[in-house]
């Protein structure tokens, strides 16, 4: 299974933002519609051997799960009402359990290092950084877990023992 955890530095903690203005006042959450979509969608169905997790500002982590998922349209306002029930679900069960909020997709309280620590337990990680070496020069590898911040260029590999 492919995992993807991309980190949204501006992204909402609370499902109260416009879904006609999702660059501006939603904190550029077209951005991790883009992310979803491009994770999941094939030409004439969805990918189940992936999971995406989105990280909101290092405090909601909304986990889509391939195998699950059912009714996610490929457009980037459909995909962001999915993530603000998302964030009402959460908000109705802060500091509880993961909770489902529709067909594959969950909503917890969770870091960023709390959900790459879940992750990298048994998959290499392929970290986009705009510090790190280009992933053209790092050695091939089978990767099955990669981390994309939204402000990166450029890639590093690194492999947990």
């Amino acid at each position: 299974m492919r995992q993807f955890v991309v980190f949204g530095h501006e992204a909402p903690l609370t499902p109260d933002f416009s879904l006609d203005d999702l660059p501006g006042d939603a904190g550029h959450l077209d951005v991790l519609c883009r992310c979803v979509n491009s994770a999941f969608f094939l030409s004439h169905g969805i990918r189940e051997d992936v999971r995406l997790h989105l990280v909101h500002r290092d405090q909601v982590a909304i986990r889509f799960e391939g195998r699950e998922l059912r009714y996610l349209n490929p457009d980037e306002r459909s995909t962001a009402a999915r993530i603000r029930n998302a964030l009402e679900t959460f908000q109705q069960n802060l500091g509880r359990e993961e909770r489902k909020s529709s067909y594959g997709i969950y909503a917890a309280e969770r870091s960023f290092e709390k959900v790459l620590e879940g992750v990298s337990e048994d998959s290499t990680v392929i970290w986009l950084h705009e510090e790190g070496e280009p992933v053209t020069e790092t050695e091939p590898r089978r990767i099955r877990a990669s981390f994309y911040r939204t402000t990166s260029s450029s890639a590093t590999t690194r492999s947990r023992p």
